[in-house]
């Protein structure tokens, strides 16, 4: 099985995370374009940018959209990773280097089943995965590498289900 590691702001993170009961979420894209080719039921890993550098949660995709960015924000609302509109254009806005928002489209993988691990349960990155890695990183769980990572993920979500229903404590800042 393919697993997608993908590059994921920080402060999205933890603004979903703080959501209690989240259903899915809108991983976006500031250039408009899909991180990858990938099908329906993909499992989409959120890796965090440094200094944290682990993978952190993840989900299911479940579509590709391009929308513009006043769509995005009245179709997910929170579910953006922001707390409001204003917050999620500033996102795109640092994310895009200070290119305006205003017109253009954005990326949106649409993730199901959304987790958060708590700082303890974060998985660290294999050797393989380049730090200056911009988008994100394919792993085949046939393969050491996927392998290791797709077993501690199902490990963290038991030791998380054990714990609680849902952790959010402790979340990179």
């Amino acid at each position: 099985m393919r697993i997608w590691t993908g590059v994921t702001d920080n402060t999205w993170f933890t603004n979903l995370a703080a959501i209690p009961g989240i259903d899915e979420v809108n991983f976006w894209h500031p250039s408009g374009k899909a991180p990858a080719k990938m099908e329906e039921g993909t499992p989409f890993l959120f890796k965090l940018k440094s200094p944290n550098n682990h993978i952190a949660g993840g989900g299911f995709l479940v579509k590709f959209e391009r929308l513009p960015l006043r769509l995005a924000w009245e179709a997910f609302g929170e579910k953006n990773g922001a707390a409001s509109f204003d917050e999620f254009a500033r996102l795109i806005r640092t994310a895009r280097a200070g290119k305006a928002t205003d017109g253009e489209d954005i990326g949106c993988s649409i993730i199901s089943e959304p987790f958060f691990l708590s700082r303890e349960r974060w998985i660290q990155m294999p050797p393989s995965f380049v730090l200056n890695t911009v988008t994100g990183k394919w792993y085949d769980s046939s393969e050491a590498d996927g392998s290791f990572i797709w077993e501690q993920v199902h490990l963290a979500r038991r030791m998380a289900a054990i714990q609680a229903p849902r952790i959010a404590e402790n979340l990179p800042t």
